[in-house]
């Protein structure tokens, strides 16, 4: 016997309006409307429209994580391949072409992206890592501002950048 998300799954790959975005009726609102309340119908268990439409989401956003770490790895790159266990992962790949993953960037400043913020990184650079590296790594007249830079910018990942790195900042 399928489960409630199975049926979920099942009953929303029945109304494109649901999820093909490429489709007129996607931006219809009354034939959403219409689609969640046959869907919720053939759901049943005393699903609401509402909970049919939340759990659609959860579910959703769930096969777009295990998408995307199926498509980081691929094959002929180092490691494993990611397969996913997920047991909806299959039956929900009919919203693989709906799904748009958006670039993800870090306000961490290391080797792979110093170009961007304009940082050469040298192999004779000093890594910082503690209060105590900064203090042991210069001299008083920018002591205090490096401090002053790390106490303030620290959550931004600033502790990881190198010397240099933090220097061209307080230019």
């Amino acid at each position: 016997m399928e489960n409630m998300e199975e049926r979920l799954v099942e009953a929303v790959k029945e109304y494109p309006c649901l999820w093909q975005i490429q489709s007129r009726s996607y931006k219809d609102l009354r034939a959403k409307e219409n689609a969640w309340k046959a869907v919720a119908l053939k759901v049943g268990e005393g699903f609401t429209e509402e909970d049919c439409c939340k759990k659609w989401k959860l579910l959703r956003d769930k096969f777009v994580r295990e998408l995307k770490e199926v498509k980081k790895r691929k094959t002929g790159e180092a490691g494993p391949v990611y397969v996913s266990c997920w047991p909806l992962f299959g039956p929900m790949t009919f919203i693989t072409d709906t799904v748009k993953h958006r670039a993800s960037s870090s306000n961490f400043i290391t080797e792979s992206n110093a170009q961007s913020h304009n940082i050469t990184v040298e192999e004779e650079d000093i890594v910082l890592t503690s209060d105590k590296d900064i203090e042991s790594s210069i001299g008083d007249d920018t002591r205090y501002k490096v401090l002053y830079l790390v106490n303030n910018v620290q959550e931004k990942g600033v502790k990881g950048m190198t010397l240099t790195g933090m220097l061209h900042l307080l230019q």
